[in-house]
């Protein structure tokens, strides 16, 4: 996979040009001490490594088409202290890459690229940087490229080109991400179990984490969010009491194999929907069953979303929530879900092209709510489906959200 990945992107490039890829480093806590490493998407995309500090690099012209992996000198003394020592054998047998050298060799390589090669364009993964960013390696490379040879080499973002390739998944891809969500369903499982009046947030937290840890897995992302928490899209602070008679809004992922799940289920504290709470649960259910069933090759995020409010507005209407159709953007203001892999909210900014058509591989989020600010009331629902030729398949299907299904299992749990 990860060999067929890398020959998309090469076949896009020009010659000649260089494509220059960094894992990535993780960032420095404090004094000596580092925050945990996780590799950079798109170079695990192409390579399939978590190692840090490893560069891949591409070179294409017509006097050679070739690529390398340059892995860091092992120092022995750290590695007597970590235990940890890179394998080139294990790295050539997953990667697919055969020539794998030590670091303190790629300016030459570098040099040949530009001084023989004639290399007239660079392609780095500068992702979607700001002024207020720290500079990465590769921009760091880009600004060293513009300085000597502003005239002569053009530097491409390839950030771009692979977030459209990495928006149709492979089929290995799809069973991480399934996965991830079998054991994002325990954690759920758990947190209705377990959920009480006078509970902090944060201990539901917990339980998301234990079981991320305890199957060899890590939390991607956990929103708890009690009663007027909830109103919030992204509230991440999980430190508030649950208060009785309220709803807890529990939007969370697991990662797996460095792919991710995203799952939100809404579920009563005291494990009984009140009428009102029942009236609204019912509602964005009825929308997020509505646009699932819209999902298919071919229809549009513009579509989707509109079909979505349309069921929100007219339910709302129903119930005299709102007097005109348009009003139901003061209770529905978060988008209907995004594309999931690699990154929680992969391939982000492709997301943002509404009139992008979806294709069959692709995994998106499904994720209609109700946000009522003056009620103190928050809902949303959310799972994970990948499109399939004629519709989707719901990956996260077995994680209950039926109302009678979720007081049924609380009760019983109790």
């Amino acid at each position: 996979m990860f060999k067929e990945n890398r020959s998309k992107v090469y076949e896009m490039m020009e010659s000649p040009s260089l494509l220059v890829m960094y894992s990535g480093t993780p960032p420095r806590m404090h004094n000596d001490l580092f925050y945990p490493y996780f590799p950079n998407r798109n170079f695990y995309y192409l390579t399939g490594l978590h190692e840090q500090n490893q560069i891949l690099i591409y070179l294409k012209s017509d006097l050679i088409t070739t690529e390398f992996l340059y892995t860091p000198v092992l120092d022995p003394a750290m590695a007597s202290v970590s235990g940890h020592t890179f394998d080139v054998e294990a790295a050539r047998k997953i990667s697919g890459i055969e020539i794998i050298d030590s670091v303190d060799r790629l300016e030459q390589t570098l040099s040949r690229a530009f001084n023989v090669c004639k290399v007239g364009k660079v392609y780095l993964d500068l992702g979607m940087f700001d002024s207020s960013s720290a500079m990465t390696e590769a921009h760091l490379l880009a600004q060293k490229i513009r300085q000597k040879a502003s005239d002569e080499v053009a530097i491409c973002n390839v950030s771009d080109m692979l977030a459209h390739l990495r928006m149709r998944k492979a089929p290995e891809e799809v069973e991480s991400i399934q996965k991830a969500i079998d054991l994002t369903e325990i954690a759920i499982g758990e947190m209705m179990g377990a959920v009480k009046p006078g509970m902090n947030e944060y201990e539901l937290d917990a339980l998301l984490r234990y079981t991320a840890r305890r199957n060899g897995a890590e939390e991607g992302f956990q929103v708890i969010a009690g009663g007027k928490n909830a109103v919030a899209l992204h509230y991440m602070d999980n430190n508030t009491v649950i208060e009785d008679n309220t709803l807890v809004v529990a939007d969370v992922g697991i990662i797996w194999n460095l792919y991710y799940s995203d799952i939100t289920r809404t579920f009563p504290a005291n494990g009984k929907f009140t009428p009102r709470q029942r009236e609204l649960y019912d509602i964005v259910l009825k929308a997020q069953r509505h646009a699932i069933s819209m999902v298919k090759p071919g229809i549009t995020i513009n579509e989707l979303t509109a079909g979505t409010r349309e069921s929100l507005a007219n339910s709302c209407l129903e119930i005299g929530l709102i007097k005109k159709s348009d009003e139901i953007s003061r209770y529905w203001f978060g988008g209907i879900g995004h594309f999931l892999g690699l990154d929680c909210h992969d391939a982000y900014h492709t997301f943002l092209i509404k009139d992008l058509a979806l294709e069959e591989g692709m995994v998106l989020t499904i994720e209609p709510g109700l946000y009522l600010q003056e009620e103190g009331t928050g809902i949303r629902i959310e799972d994970d489906v990948v499109v399939t030729k004629n519709g989707c398949d719901v990956l996260s299907k077995n994680i209950i959200k039926d109302a009678d299904e979720i007081e049924k299992f609380m009760q019983a749990a109790k």
